[in-house]
């Protein structure tokens, strides 16, 4: 039975050092691919900037269009509005490339991380059995070593009890009489 328990404890052993090792393995690249995360937010945040200024711009021209009431405005005006509206376009688009990195990156991140937790989570298991089995081998082992005491109490109890049941039927040896 011990035999048994010792080779179980050796394989969950096994498995809890491979998935453990793999675990860190996989958890290694985190802090990169945070750093990456962090910097397509970044560039993303940068370009969301840029598109809400020019848009806040284009706003104040029309205003100002709109101030002039019927009168037509100068060729400079309509010439800036039109020049928002293309550098808005292209700043959209590139918003819309960042957001579509951060996304990816963001979506590699939580993978990754899965993968960790997944990893993480069969080391838990696989200690979880190791713990079990060493419980039940302290209490076989305790098992044991009562039932050697008792033996052990026997085997004495025995050998005093055999020499005094010499000692009461043997005869004596006296001396001889002269």
């Amino acid at each position: 039975k011990l035999a048994e328990i010792d080779d179980d404890i050796a394989a969950f052993q096994e498995l809890y050092d491979m998935v453990a090792a793999e675990a860190a393995k996989r958890r290694e690249p985190l802090p990169a691919m945070q750093a990456n995360v962090d910097a397509a937010q970044a560039k993303y945040d940068e370009a969301h900037n840029r598109t809400s200024g020019l848009q806040a711009e284009l706003d104040k021209a029309r205003e100002a269009l709109e101030a002039l009431g019927g009168e037509e405005p100068s060729t400079a005006i309509k010439e800036h509005i039109k020049q928002l509206r293309s550098e808005i376009m292209s700043a959209e688009r590139r918003e819309k490339s960042y957001e579509d990195d951060l996304h990816h990156y963001q979506r590699r991140l939580e993978s990754q991380e899965k993968q960790v937790q997944h990893f993480e989570s069969e080391a838990g298991e696989a200690k979880a059995h190791i713990d079990e089995d060493i419980a039940k081998r302290n209490a076989l082992l305790g098992d044991l070593e009562k039932a050697q005491a008792a033996y052990d109490d026997a085997c004495k109890a025995y050998e005093e009890a055999k020499a005094a049941a010499d000692k009461a039927t043997s005869p004596e040896i006296t001396k001889p009489a002269e």
